[in-house]
């Protein structure tokens, strides 16, 4: 892993009217860090991704990532008009042509070859999902924001999804957040794991997942019912 900051997150803090979200908030992530973060409905997992994203402003506080950044959301934000191809090279627009990743590469690792003139009403939800990862991909980012991009799917497709962004990571390394409620999900896919507390969320606990899973789950499982302490 590198020493090197990509996205450093300080003393940030927000709110939604008279409710506050975040309060002096700091994260710090490494280069091809590929990290989780958990926490209970409510405790800003999202707002903190659209604060990174730019589409929210801190009210206090600095957010500073290096390079670009994309995102999948939990939702499909693909466009109805346009087949699966044309999405995906959506991607592409206003990225160095010298600086993508290979679009026959990421169709071929991400199975998406025999839909690529579909339109995404055609799809089944794990070829959506895919399809939303090509084109967060294809421009070769820096950093990559999931927000519970697995959610909607069925357990064997959500599992199989996970297996296919795992393969394009160990091809072409990059930094990862992703936000999750399934802990099982952020101690097998992720290296470190995150578990916000305090309302407002003001703190963090750091797990290095490294160990056995099922022990480790359970001790975020724990440390989780007792966040209000």
């Amino acid at each position: 892993m590198s020493n090197k900051s990509i996205l450093t997150i300080q003393n940030v803090s927000f709110s939604y009217g008279s409710t506050p979200v975040l309060k002096n908030f700091s994260l710090d992530v490494k280069e091809r860090d590929i990290i989780s973060l958990i926490g209970p409905s409510g405790f800003g997992k999202t707002t903190l991704l659209q604060l990174i994203a730019g589409d929210l402003k801190p009210e206090t506080g600095t957010i500073t990532k290096i390079g670009l950044w994309r995102r999948v959301f939990q939702k499909s934000s693909l466009f109805p008009w346009l087949t699966v191809e044309e999405n995906i090279k959506l991607g592409l627009r206003g990225v160095d042509s010298t600086n993508t990743l290979n679009f026959d590469t990421i169709i071929s690792i991400l199975d998406l070859g025999r839909v690529l003139k579909n339109y995404p009403r055609e799809l089944s939800g794990g070829q959506g999902q895919r399809t939303e990862i090509a084109r967060a991909l294809i421009g070769k980012p820096d950093g990559l924001l999931m927000d519970e991009p697995f959610s909607s799917l069925d357990y064997l497709i959500r599992h199989q999804t996970r297996n296919y962004l795992t393969e394009i990571l160990k091809e072409y390394p990059m930094t990862m957040l992703l936000v999750t409620h399934d802990i099982p999900e952020a101690v097998a896919f992720t290296h470190k794991t995150y578990l916000m507390q305090g309302q407002p969320a003001s703190r963090l606990k750091e797990y290095f997942n490294d160990g056995d899973p099922k022990e480790l789950t359970e001790k975020i499982w724990n440390d989780l019912e007792i966040r209000n302490e």
